[in-house]
């Protein structure tokens, strides 16, 4: 038992390195919840009053058992919160998709509004809409945005074009 907390204590640290130079060399400041492990967010979320409230009002309107809606609802928690690792982000992810962008294409930044970015509250969220031509968008996004931003994608639910007419 002893060695697995050393062997997580080395990992953390490196972690932590990891997000102590990304805050300087990068300034990026990670929001505390990407800093968060998956599962914490996923039980705040799940137990939260309004989310609870929610699957109340569900079994009422549908005449279902709760267990049946808090199964939809750990699901739907599940899909929405985001896993994310701030080292294999930044260490390994950045460095693959740059190799990959460097190696398919002549990568240049043409134009890029430094005063408007600069202008954005940095409690917002900036949200990049990717217009699917190829699956290679999200590796030149992630390349060229993560100097200065924490990704997220959203995908999944909402992503299910054939559930969408049902």
């Amino acid at each position: 038992m002893v060695a697995v907390a050393r062997v997580r204590w080395y990992f953390r640290r490196k972690v932590t390195r990891v997000i102590e130079e990304i805050n300087v060399r990068l300034n990026i400041d990670l929001p505390q919840f990407k800093l968060t492990r998956r599962q914490v967010l996923i039980d705040r979320l799940f137990h939260d009053a309004r989310v609870q409230a929610a699957a109340e009002a569900y079994c009422r309107e549908r005449a279902v058992p709760r267990s049946v809606a808090l199964q939809q609802v750990d699901r739907y928690a599940r899909e929405i919160v985001p896993a994310f690792n701030a080292y294999l982000y930044f260490r390994i992810g950045y460095w693959i998709a740059k190799r990959i962008a460097h190696f398919l294409y002549r990568v240049r930044l043409g134009y890029a509004d430094s005063a408007a970015l600069a202008a954005v509250n940095p409690k917002s969220a900036v949200v990049f809409l990717i217009n699917h031509r190829s699956n290679m968008d999200y590796v030149l996004v992630a390349f060229l945005a993560a100097e200065r931003v924490a990704l997220s994608y959203a995908v999944g639910e909402w992503a299910r074009c054939g559930r969408c007419s049902r």
